[in-house]
Formats: C-alpha cells, structure tokens, sequence
C-alpha cells in the first residue's frame, strides 16, 4: 500500500503546454483535469508536472465540473496578479516577506506564463497540514491567504480553479500550514466600523461578548487560547463557521453565505438588522444599560429611520443570504394562491428540500435546519 502521509491529492491535466493555453483550449484543460482520477503526489512530484506545463486541480471535484461538487483539498494557491494599477507592484521577493512576517510559509511558488519583467505575475501554493473537507473551512482558508495580498486574483477562492503550469523553474519549500494558523490570520484581518468614539471603545472593551455568544451559538466546537468555535452560526445559520477571537473581542462567520464580521456592533448589525446607528443605540443602552440623558439626541432603537433612494444607492448592502438560490431568500416569504392550490405541499417540499440539501425546481438550496408548521384548523 502506497504510503500517502507526506502527499496531497491532486487532479492533473494529462497534456502539457510551453504556453498560455488561450480560448478554446481553457474548457478542454478543465473538462480533462477535473475528470480524472485524482492521485498522491509528493510536493517534489507536482512541481514537476507544473513544470511540464500541466495544470492541476487543488480541489477535488466529484461526478461533475462544478464548485457544489468539490469534495476535499489540501493544497491551496494564490495568483499575484499585479493588475490593480492603483496598487504598487508587489515582487516574489516581497510577498515572500509577507509570507514570513505573518508565519505561513509556502509549498511552492512559480512564475506563470504570463510574467514579466515590467509586471510579475506569479503564484504562491500553501499546503495544509490535513486534507479540508467541509466547504466552510475551504472557504474561509482561501479567502484568508488571498487577502494577506491586496494585488492577488480574487477569484482563487473559488473551488473549482483550475491552475495552469509554467514554462518556468518551480521553487518548492514544501512547508505546511494548520488550520489553526489560518484562523489566528483570520483574526487580523477582521474589520470594524469606522470613526469609533473613544466612549464606545471603552464600552466594547469591557463587554462581555464572550457570554452573549455562548448564550446565542450555544455548544462549543473547539477553543483555544487564540479563538472559538461555535457550532451554531447566528449570521448564515449553519454549523462549524463561526469564531470568536478572544483577545481583540471580534467575530467572523465564514460561510459561502455569511461572511459577516467584526466588533459587536457589526455583530447586532447583523443578527438583528439595525443600522450602524442603531446597533449603537441598542448597545449603549440596552446591552451596556447606560441611562439615557435628558439631552441624549441619540434615537430611540424603536424608533422609523428614514433615508433617502440616494442614500439608499450609495449604502454598501450584505449580499442576500439565499435558503434556496436566486429564489427564496432569508427572512420573511410569502405563498399566496387560492385555496387547495397547493401552498401546504409547496411549502412542505420546500422545507424537505432544504433539510436534505437537495434541489428544487433546478434551484440549487443551501442545507439547513427546518421546522413545518401545519397550524390550519377547521372552525364549526
């Protein structure tokens, strides 16, 4: 038996190319790629096959070409692009430096087709300590390594990547990464609001967030001294993608349909749908019980805010958080038809549909908790 514990497994093209592969050729390398059978390959052995000119799959695809068909990875990759021409450029030298200074050192880098010397491109490869298998995690690592560098592809979070070889010498460090670091990288990266004053630091500082989350989230998944995990998410409401980072009191939900984060501000933001001014109110007063001066112009939680449709269009809204895609979002849903149309069935495969994971109608549905409640009573 073929022994695999210093190997990862990988999809790789079966034909080589001393060039760009352009056009036409794109949907062949991805059609042949991710249909093959995937093998163990030492760091050593891919960096020859990159070399070759073949491209690879990091992530494992089963029984189709899509992203929902992603099985497992462990191998991740970052495109340094240098396309941003507000951004300076940013050399394999210096995103070295970057690598060192927060403590993930990379398996591999190499330059691509593409490079030159006016404009680097290149890509950097991080190799995990054990195979990710939950959509979460792999998510959460990509976007993680992807944001330590701001001239970086977006679009390298994406779980069916394809990644061309090169015509160029691959440098193999064959480092490891732990999901744990990721985690404490993740910690840096999480945003607050802006224009903070000192008095509502203060508060944040001495709130116990820590409580209001074990009373929200519920059951603990994993602690450490830098991080929780919590097996309830209050954002996307789904398991195993939410942290609390202890020391600088923020949270991160990393779900495909989450990605909320930040102070506890950002948090009631979120959970209860106020606006920045109102989770303020509601935090001063009603989490921290200050008293309400008589001067307080500061409004009431309950209290209508108006905006105008300017500022309406200028307001960075969250993306919608889909039960089932591009057609039932999160929140409150209406199905209204005349009577014995249907609605009870209709709305009872909804609910089996999305506990199971499984399509509706083409859509594709995102797993979750449901309850069906059949509360129609006949009155004589």
């Amino acid at each position: 038996m073929t022994n695999t514990n210093s190997k990862i497994l990988v999809q790789v093209d079966s034909k080589a190319y001393a060039q760009k592969p352009e056009g036409k050729e794109i949907g062949g390398i991805k059609s042949r790629t991710q249909k093959s059978e995937a093998k163990y390959l030492t760091i050593y052995e891919l960096a020859t096959e990159i070399e070759q000119g073949k491209s690879f799959s990091p992530g494992i695809l089963e029984s189709g070409l899509g992203a929902s068909n992603w099985k497992e990875q462990q191998i991740f990759g970052v495109d340094i692009d240098n396309n941003d021409e507000t951004l300076p450029i940013l050399t394999p030298k210096e995103a070295m430096k970057i690598c060192k200074d927060n403590g993930v050192l990379p398996a591999l880098c190499y330059k691509t087709f593409s490079n030159t010397a006016d404009k680097p491109k290149f890509r950097i490869m991080f190799k995990l300590n054990e195979p990710i298998k939950h959509d979460n995690r792999r998510l959460l690592i990509a976007s993680t390594l992807v944001a330590l560098f701001p001239q970086a592809d977006k679009s390298c979070v994406n779980a069916d990547r394809i990644f061309f070889g090169t015509n160029k010498k691959v440098k193999t460090l064959n480092k490891t990464v732990s999901f744990d670091k990721i985690l404490e990288l993740g910690s840096k990266q999480v945003t607050s609001e802006k224009h903070e004053l000192t008095e509502l630091d203060k508060l944040k500082a001495n709130f116990d967030f820590e409580s209001l989350l074990n009373e929200a989230c519920g059951e603990i998944t994993r602690r450490t001294k830098t991080y929780i995990m919590y097996k309830y998410c209050p954002i996307c409401g789904h398991h195993d993608d939410f942290i609390y980072y202890i020391k600088s009191k923020t949270f991160k939900c990393f779900g495909a349909h989450g990605g909320a984060g930040g102070s506890i501000i950002d948090y009631l933001m979120a959970t209860r749908n106020l606006s920045q001014m109102q989770a303020i109110d509601y935090f001063k007063y009603e989490l921290c019980r200050l008293p309400r001066g008589k001067n307080d112009n500061t409004k009431e939680i309950s209290q209508l805010e108006l905006i105008s449709a300017k500022q309406l269009i200028k307001q960075n809204l969250a993306p919608i958080n889909w039960c089932i895609e591009d057609f039932l979002p999160q929140g409150l849903a209406l199905i209204v038809a005349q009577p014995k149309a249907g609605k009870s069935w209709l709305t009872l495969t909804i609910c089996l549909s999305a506990s199971m994971g499984k399509d509706f109608l083409g859509y594709h549905t995102n797993k979750g908790e449901t309850l069906y409640l059949a509360l129609e009573a006949v009155i004589d």
